[in-house]
Formats: structure tokens, sequence, C-alpha cells
């Protein structure tokens, strides 16, 4: 962790003394400002969760997990913090929504049907999906046409400028 600290990744950018935060920088910045999107690869769950109880930002975090045991140990750990379950599979998400009840899950977009929008949303749960990433633009309109309620982009103003030329839908 040391030697990464003493990257300056500003300088790329011609902004001298710019270093990578720490997760404890992090969440201190963000506290009550804005919530946390946690993508973890095989990172250990159990520190991370104390860091964030240190904080009281338990419901703050969004835990996107898609290892089963990850989510059991997590839910074990800390009760109140929010799951984003990523399952691969129809009969995976099943499973996750049936013994995790989860607030919100990020199917996979390859393997996302319409069927798994709608069997999320009969579980309470919303859907978020990256878009796909060879193809964006398409990719919008069907989520949108299968119900999905949040679209991960890396063309966030390309995004909000298609959303906002297409016809209001009122529920």
């Amino acid at each position: 962790m040391a030697e990464i600290r003493k990257l300056d990744v500003g300088q790329r950018y011609g902004i001298q003394g710019v270093h990578i935060p720490t997760f404890d920088e992090i969440l201190d910045l963000v506290r009550g400002r804005c919530g946390v999107y946690l993508d973890l690869k095989r990172a250990r769950i159990a520190p991370l969760v104390e860091k964030i109880r240190k904080r009281r930002m338990e419901t703050d975090v969004v835990w996107c997990l898609s290892d089963l045991g990850e989510i059991q140990k997590l839910q074990a750990l800390c009760p109140d913090c929010v799951v984003m379950p990523d399952p691969e599979s129809l009969p995976e998400l099943r499973s996750v929504l049936s013994r995790y009840h989860p607030l919100v899950v990020a199917p996979v977009w390859k393997e996302l049907t319409r069927e798994m929008s709608d069997l999320c949303h009969r579980y309470d749960a919303l859907v978020f999906v990256d878009e796909n990433w060879h193809n964006p633009r398409p990719s919008w309109k069907q989520a949108l046409a299968w119900g999905v309620d949040g679209i991960q982009t890396d063309e966030p103003e390309e995004l909000i400028a298609w959303l906002r030329s297409r016809p209001l839908k009122v529920w």
C-alpha cells in the first residue's frame, strides 16, 4: 500500500501531488454527502465492514458482490449493509432473490432478459445493469424496454442526453 500511495496519479494530467486515497479517506470524504458503490474483487469483507460501521455508514454503501458465499458472509457480519448481487443466470437470480431479498440487483448484461427484470421487480428489487460496452446505445433502449431501473455507463452525458430526447413515460 505504501508504494501505491507514493504514485502521483495527477502528474499525467498536469496536476502535481494527487495520490490514490485510502478506503478510510474515501469514507471520511463522502460521509453525509453521498453513497459509495463498492464493487469488490477478492477483498476481505470483515475489515471493510469494521471501517464502515465505525462511521455508521452501513446503509450508505452498496456492496456489489457476485459470490454467494461473500453475500452470506456480509449479511452475517452486517445485516444492515446493502448488498447488490450480480447473478449470471436466471437460476442464480432466483436463488439470490429468495435467500437474500436484496434491495437492488445488478445482473450481467449478456445474461439479462425481461424475465430477469420482472422477477427482480416481483421481489421489490431494483435492477441496475452495466451497459453493453461494445454497443452501448442499443443496450440503453433494450434495458428500458426490459424495465431496468438504472444503467451504469462510461458515457453519462451521452446517456442523459439520450434519455432527455425520449418521450416522458408516466407510470
